[in-house]
């Protein structure tokens, strides 16, 4: 199966007669907002590869990337499977705590701060997070991983200790929860959009900017920073979603194949994500000066977030939150 790279007319889902083993004919659209190139979109491919050659060819899973079905909208995307519209999306609780601010449960800062805690999370308590999609109308596939960790850059100082942010203008996501930590540190978080962030880094606009490595590499934010710590301070879960009322539709055998593709899939991600940061942090490496925390400097910002973690508490849940904490 080959990823549309072309955007073409929205064509309704059709079937067939349920056959004797259980498979229906199916043609189906799975909608990224990332690149063919990515390895999310990669994942997606992965997913409606396994299905196809798991359904003898009967269901058909066409991948759209570059946001083609949402116009770029991610959280536009995410209406579209609700109402059936698409049928699968790869969606990060980034995002998704637009819809549930629950999702911020998985970026709450250094909640997890290794990729063996945050899979624990994410394969642990953060799963009654995932459950609540149903209630909108979204079915979660099992298959999850992350876009990696958030680090930082500037260009002002090595960052440390939470003293060295103090005073630096940085670009931080819009969402309250990004400004609130970023604030908590005595930054100045401005809302420079994406798209001209390389050109405020350059100028100096801002001293720098926050975003997970392939992130920062891809947009060439190295080129034009002197300075990376690598701190682990926040990530995201993405997770393989379907429509519900498709979901209830499917027979039990192919149910247990959209399943088990989503957790392959996912588990290929999680593999091709660590080692992707691995290589591109040696390549950043060599165009400025990258320092990695100890356990001990980031527990000295994590001190720093205690009011941080009493005003999501109980947006998240105080139980979850706990959990999701080993408390």
């Amino acid at each position: 199966m080959k990823i549309l790279v072309a955007a073409g007319v929205l064509a309704l889902g059709v079937g067939s007669a349920m056959t004797q083993d259980g498979i229906e004919e199916r043609s189906l659209r799975f909608a990224m907002s990332v690149g063919v190139n990515s390895p999310w979109t990669q994942a997606a491919q992965r997913f409606a590869d396994n299905v196809e050659e798991a359904s003898g060819g009967k269901i058909e899973i066409t991948v759209y990337p570059d946001g083609q079905l949402s116009n770029g909208n991610q959280v536009a995307e995410f209406e579209l499977l609700q109402n059936g519209t698409v049928d699968f999306t790869f969606h990060s609780s980034i995002i998704l705590s637009i819809v549930d601010p629950r999702f911020s449960l998985f970026s709450m800062p250094w909640i997890a701060p290794s990729g063996e805690e945050l899979f624990a999370l994410i394969d642990g308590p953060g799963q009654e997070v995932w459950d609540g999609l149903s209630e909108k109308g979204v079915k979660p596939l099992g298959g999850f991983s992350t876009s990696g960790f958030r680090q930082l850059t500037n260009n002002e100082r090595p960052v440390t200790k939470p003293e060295d942010l103090d005073g630096l203008t940085l670009r931080v996501p819009g969402l309250k929860l990004y400004q609130d930590v970023f604030k908590a540190m005595g930054v100045n978080p401005v809302p420079t959009s994406f798209g001209e962030l390389y050109g405020a880094l350059q100028q100096g606009v801002v001293d720098g900017q926050e975003n997970p490595i392939s992130l920062i590499y891809v947009s060439n934010f190295h080129e034009v920073q002197d300075y990376m710590t690598i701190w682990n301070y926040s990530a995201d879960a993405i997770g393989i979603l379907t429509n519900q009322a498709l979901w209830d539709d499917l027979s039990p055998q192919e149910q247990e194949i959209f399943t088990i593709a989503a957790k392959d899939a996912a588990s290929w991600h999680r593999a091709e994500q660590s080692a992707a940061d691995t290589k591109l942090l040696e390549e950043i490496g060599t165009s400025l000066e990258v320092v990695t925390l100890t356990p001990e400097q980031i527990a000295a910002f994590r001190e720093k977030m205690a009011p941080i973690y009493a005003e999501w508490e109980p947006v998240i849940g105080a139980d979850l939150l706990k959990s999701a904490m080993g408390n």
